[in-house]
């Protein structure tokens, strides 16, 4: 404040976090990856107890690491970012083209590839330390790391449809010089 500068201002949350979209995010993603991993632990292990107690642990860590995951991802790329430029160093033969240095990706992609990379080793991890048995462990986190994917993109493809109902409208209403248009049907003026 100009007139009383004795008063400090509040640290404040980034504003690029996200943070509304991404606790709602967390929850719906949570209560699926919940249901999915109590099934899983239970049809493999056969016991209720060891089942409920890894789908427990991942209902409390889960959503941190998901939260975390999805605020970074709204910092560093802004929650409006719909692909992802991936470079690729490459040698350039003398006297020849150089062409694409890369390939593009949706950011749904791109963050199920880093969410599902990060939450495998946690898995695992977790998992071996719980049952004390590597194949058993490896066996539930390979069933995460093949599911889980399908499971992560089609959450964020679901978001992000809507997540922008606006701009789907935009899309799809006609306009003259950029004014939107109601299109009358049959029988209408």
């Amino acid at each position: 404040m100009p007139d009383r500068p004795e008063v400090k201002r509040p640290v404040a949350v980034p504003g690029g976090l996200a943070i509304k979209q991404a606790l709602a995010k967390t929850i719906t993603f949570r209560v699926i990856v919940t249901s999915l991993d109590f099934t899983t632990n239970y049809l493999v292990l056969g016991e209720l107890a060891t089942a409920a107690g890894l789908s427990t642990f991942s209902l409390v860590v889960g959503p941190f690491f998901y939260f975390v995951h999805e605020t970074a991802w709204n910092y560093y790329l802004g929650p409006a970012e719909t692909v992802v430029d991936l470079p690729v160093p490459r040698r350039v033969q003398a006297g020849a083209k150089a062409g694409p240095r890369g390939f593009t990706i949706t950011r749904a992609l791109a963050k199920t590839i880093t969410f599902r990379t990060i939450a495998t080793v946690m898995d695992f991890t977790t998992n071996f330390v719980v049952i004390g048995d590597v194949a058993t462990a490896a066996g539930l986190s390979a069933f995460g790391f093949v599911v889980g994917p399908f499971v992560y993109f089609g959450h964020e493809r679901v978001w992000d449809y809507l997540s922008a109902p606006e701009e789907r409208a935009l899309e799809v209403t006609p306009a003259i010089n950029g004014v939107p248009v109601r299109l009358g049907g049959v029988g209408e003026a």
